[in-house]
């Protein structure tokens, strides 16, 4: 299991372009709330070399950043244990605005 959390610099990549990336493995979108601010969470499975791995994203803009916090992990059924860790991350998120 791994968490990963990144930022992206607006001048780089926009939030559009990373949800691109999700929808182009048909990963189901569903809509989110982190820290008052709207996103998305993306959550599927791809194989990969006979081994199945399991993402969970979840991508919001944030004083124009964008923001990716994401759990993967390999595994052919849901992990709840990896799920529930990932959500209680999610859910404590906090956000402090920037100057």
């Amino acid at each position: 299991m791994v968490i990963i959390i990144q930022t992206y610099d607006p001048s780089v990549s926009s939030q559009s372009a990373i949800e691109n990336f999700f929808s182009a493995l048909n990963y189901q979108k569903s809509q989110i709330t982190i820290s008052n601010v709207p996103g998305v969470e993306y959550k599927g499975s791809l194989s990969v070399g006979g081994t199945s791995l399991r993402d969970d994203a979840v991508i919001f803009t944030y004083y124009n950043w964008v923001y990716k916090l994401q759990l993967t992990y390999a595994g052919s059924t849901e992990n709840n244990a990896a799920e529930q860790v990932f959500q209680g991350v999610v859910k404590s998120f906090k956000l402090v605005p920037g100057d």
